[in-house]
């Protein structure tokens, strides 16, 4: 496990008795660990600059040093949002805080698994209300457990895994946003090409009118002469 917060009741965590059994405590691990697995909060997660507020998209200008004093269009407070998020692949604070109660929620019921699962650790943590922070557990070289007394090394351990898995879960995030984003993109193309079609069409259709008419108006004109030509042929006599 990568947390290390405030002391809490690991108990509590898994919500079970201080007298559970290993059985009943790897059931409400399992049970916790997958209704609260950050693959789960992904779409909630997912960032939407189009649903935050002209105060939000300013205030997360802002956290990238990125002047929009002057702006108050929504529409142009979302294009920029979505440049700095292309360039940075960061969402806003407040998104960041529900990634990191996500993530912290998931790496504390894992903590209370970890430390109840193992009776050794169980024990130490009945007796201290302690998970042991003495006694840092790493994967070996042959695939165990060894014992490592190094605590700054330690601290390096469980930063690498804190922000490997905030990085997960904004990885998803952020690959969640690009893929709407293409589908936007695809479908506004789409509906580009339809009016343009839509638009030939009708310059064709206007352009076939237009030739038609006039067509018909020579044709019109032709007759006319040819009325009047025949008239004066008969009143005035001549080929």
């Amino acid at each position: 496990n990568f947390y290390d917060g405030p002391m809490i009741d690991l108990y509590r965590v898994l919500e079970i008795r201080r007298t559970a059994t290993s059985s009943s405590i790897r059931s409400a691990y399992k049970k916790l660990s997958r209704s609260n697995h950050p693959d789960r909060f992904v779409d909630e997660l997912r960032w939407d600059p189009e649903g935050m507020t002209v105060g939000e998209l300013k205030g997360y200008a802002g956290e990238n040093d990125v002047g929009v004093a002057t702006l108050t269009d929504k529409r142009e407070l979302v294009e920029v949002a979505k440049q700095i998020y292309r360039r940075t692949g960061e969402p806003d604070r407040a998104l960041r805080d529900k990634i990191d109660e996500v993530n912290e929620t998931f790496q504390i019921i894992n903590l209370a698994h970890e430390t109840l699962g193992d009776e050794e650790r169980r024990r130490y943590y009945d007796l201290t209300g302690d998970w042991g922070e003495e006694i840092v557990f790493v994967p070996s070289r042959e695939g165990g457990r060894a014992d490592m007394g190094d605590r700054d090394e330690a601290e390096r351990v469980r930063d690498r895994g804190r922000k490997s898995q905030m990085d997960d879960v904004q990885r998803r995030v952020y690959e969640g946003y690009l893929k709407e984003e293409r589908e936007r993109e695809e479908k506004e193309k789409g509906i580009r090409e339809e009016g343009e079609r839509v638009r030939r069409m009708k310059r064709e259709r206007t352009e076939e009118e237009t030739r038609r008419e006039r067509e018909g108006r020579e044709v019109r004109q032709e007759m006319v002469k040819e009325k009047w030509g025949n008239l004066f042929k008969g009143v005035f006599g001549g080929d």
